[in-house]
């Protein structure tokens, strides 16, 4: 996919009572209706954040969350080299590979990228498993299918200020993009 899903079965406010079920959240929209969320310029401009347990069911048939391993494939095809992509420190990892996946335009400060990957990334921003939003126009995050523990899974960031890609294991609960490839 060359953006960010919009799938929004349902929509969460910031403070769920339960982190046992998936849960969906529009960017700065705080209230429960799908009808007003998909009409809010977040929604339409960054799609929506999933916890990782909703990104785990998110894909429509046909496609899936991409594994860590897939994302490194995509990373390696824009020059990272197998010991950058495999690297947890630094977490911004490679040269310019970020840049390739960042769209030319939508981050702030001119830190747009050059996007010869087609990925199109957007800085969506996320939300915080404390119930706060946050970095839209700064950051953007994407989960991958592959848990590194319990609570935490594998996901990848792009940044307005650099251009190379964050590898990083997230706690499971923030709110991040997803972007689904096809089986």
């Amino acid at each position: 996919m060359a953006e960010n899903l919009a799938y929004l079965p349902a929509v969460n406010c910031v403070k769920p009572d339960s982190t046992y079920l998936p849960h969906y959240y529009i960017y700065g929209y705080d209230d429960t209706n799908v009808k007003i969320a998909i009409t809010t310029s977040n929604y339409n401009m960054y799609g929506v954040l999933y916890d990782w347990k909703a990104a785990m069911k998110a894909c429509p048939k046909g496609w899936h969350l991409p594994s860590d391993t897939e994302w490194k494939h995509l990373e390696k095809s824009l020059g990272m080299t197998q010991t950058q992509a495999d690297d947890i420190f630094p977490a911004y990892r490679g040269t310019d590979q970020g840049s390739k996946m960042k769209n030319t335009v939508g981050w702030i400060n001119n830190g747009n990228g050059t996007n010869i990957s087609g990925f199109s990334a957007l800085p969506g921003g996320f939300r915080f498993a404390n119930g706060n939003f946050g970095f839209v126009e700064d950051f953007g995050y994407w989960w991958s299918s592959e848990e590194r523990s319990d609570e935490y899974a594998w996901s990848r960031g792009l940044y307005y200020k650099t251009n190379n890609v964050y590898r990083s294991a997230s706690f499971k609960e923030n709110g991040f993009c997803v972007r689904c490839l096809l089986d």
